[in-house]
Order: C-alpha cells, then structure tokens, then sequence
C-alpha cells in the first residue's frame, strides 16, 4: 500500500510529468478552487513542508498526456484519468513522535470534509496505519471529486482528485497504481457500506 512501493506502471508517467509541471501549474489553481471536488492540502496543512518528498500538481492539459502514454496498454487507467480536471499528490516522511500530530490533523480535515458535504467512503485505524477516503457527489449521485488520506508507519500520503470518477473502475485499477486505499476488492467493499476498519 505504500506509495514508495509502487509498481510498475503508468503511475511512473504522472511522477515525471508532475515533477515537470509543478511551477506552472501552481498559477492555475484559483480557477480550480472553485470546484467542488477541490481539497485544501496547504490550507490544512497535513503534510509539513519539511517532510515532503513527494508533490504532484497535474491539470486537465497534462492529465490528457498521460492518458495519450496510457494508449492500449492501460486502458482502464487511461479512461480514469480522461475524466479528471486535476489531481494532486503529497507524500512526506515524518519524523520521530509525529504521527500523533498527522492524526490530530486528519481528524481536522475530516470535520472540513463532513461540513461541506462530502461522502466518508472508508475509516480504518489500524496499529500504525490510518486511511480515510472521502467522494464528493453531485445532486445525481455522481462522484466528482474524492480525498484520500493515509498515514503508514512513517510515511504519510495526501491524494486529491478533482472531476467525474467511476469509483467501480477506480476500485479495479487499485492494486494496479498502488495507491493507498488498498486492494480493490476492499474499495468495493467501502462502497456497498461494509467497512470494517475502526471509526478514527
């Protein structure tokens, strides 16, 4: 589940192209704010800026790239990512006796996130590891947005995706990207209501 151990795949292309884009893209994201899957990853202040290793900032125009890098080979993914206006990505490695402070702040943003309508998907504490997955939804039920936030040992991952999702494919493809919300099967499971992880 690690984002450190990822594995092959086109999630490599995002990382380039992220690292790439990241002091253009920053200008962009007053127009982005306005949407309502955006998440406030500095406003909130999760990942310290000292702790970060990891930070991708891709808008539509990159975002259609990496589905074109995407092609026959992934096409799942490819379609995934079609469908997306922005994702964002901060990972960080903490320090000795932080991860009391990372909890405090991911209840924090789970009020932000239950004050402004969104859906908790999945809360699971576990030992040493902490995942909340949270979907925005349109009037229709759709999910237009979703944020995923996951601490591991030492090593926590802040993921926002903004625009139209398919959480059933999103759920497939899973395991494939390595992203931390677990297999896909125990997204599926989050949707139908069955989570069996412990409330934060």
């Amino acid at each position: 589940m690690s984002m450190r151990r990822m594995k092959p795949s086109l999630w490599g292309v995002i990382l380039a192209v992220g690292a790439a884009a990241a002091p253009a893209v920053r200008a962009q994201w007053e127009e982005l704010e306005a949407l309502p899957g955006y998440f406030p990853l500095e406003e909130l202040a999760i990942v310290d800026a000292e702790a970060l290793t990891i930070e991708i900032n891709l808008t539509a125009p990159m975002l259609r790239m990496v589905a074109a890098f995407a092609g026959e080979a992934e096409p799942e993914l490819a379609a995934l990512v079609e469908g997306l206006q922005a994702v964002r990505v901060r990972s960080g490695e903490l320090g000795e006796g932080e991860a009391a402070g990372v909890r405090s702040r991911f209840q924090t943003a789970g009020r932000w996130l239950d004050e402004r309508g969104w859906t908790p998907m999945v809360k699971v504490r576990d030992g040493n590891e902490e995942v909340l997955i949270y979907s925005r939804l349109d009037e229709a039920g759709a999910v237009e947005g979703m944020t995923i936030l996951a601490l591991e040992g030492s090593e926590i991952t802040v993921v926002n995706l903004i625009g139209r999702l398919d959480p059933e494919q999103l759920g497939r493809i899973a395991s494939g990207l390595d992203l931390p919300f677990g297999a896909a099967d125990d997204f599926e499971d989050a949707e139908d209501g069955e989570d069996d992880g412990e409330q934060p």
